[in-house]
């Protein structure tokens, strides 16, 4: 089996209508719509706007811009890992191994940004990232990749922001 993966930036002249799609079904609202992933960005100088392909399919997004003295990255981050063979992405073994889709394809690219680097997550129970914020970033913390700088008010809700570290 020839299992291909690509890692395109967005133009607007993509068809990411199977993707939005498959968002809506999933209630991942930020990402089922050009109105709800790519026009909040589109006007910001210096995005970049990150889709990830496996055999011609869209499974993946992620959108970087800056944000305090650096570029905030996984923004709008989103993975259908299960249209992938990348079967242990929740585990923490996984996480502290890079053995998942945002270690292997979209932190690479997002690392050639010059300045630091930076993630949000919603602390609040209600978010969608819950799991991201209380799982995985804390895994990457005790790894030493990221460190947590506190909660801040961003976007209109309380995130909190987390700095990676470049040098891990």
């Amino acid at each position: 089996n020839n299992f291909m993966y690509t890692l395109k930036e967005y133009h607007p002249e993509m068809d990411l209508s199977q993707f939005y799609e498959e968002a809506r079904k999933r209630n991942y609202h930020n990402n089922d719509s050009y109105e709800s992933m790519i026009k909040p960005f589109e006007d910001m100088h210096n995005k970049k706007i990150l889709i990830l392909s496996y055999n011609d399919k869209i499974v993946g997004s992620s959108i970087s811009h800056p944000f305090l003295d650096g570029h905030r990255i996984f923004t709008r981050l989103c993975v259908f890992t299960d249209l992938t063979p990348f079967k242990r992405c929740g585990t923490v073994k996984a996480f502290k191994e890079h053995q998942h889709i945002t270690a292997r394809f979209f932190l690479p690219e997002h690392a050639k940004l010059k300045g630091p680097l930076y993630f949000t997550t919603h602390p609040e129970p209600t978010a969608k990232m819950k799991g991201v914020h209380n799982n995985a970033a804390k895994w990457f913390e005790q790894a030493g990749v990221v460190g947590w700088l506190g909660d801040m008010k961003y976007r209109g809700c309380i995130q909190s922001v987390w700095k990676v570290n470049t040098q891990k």
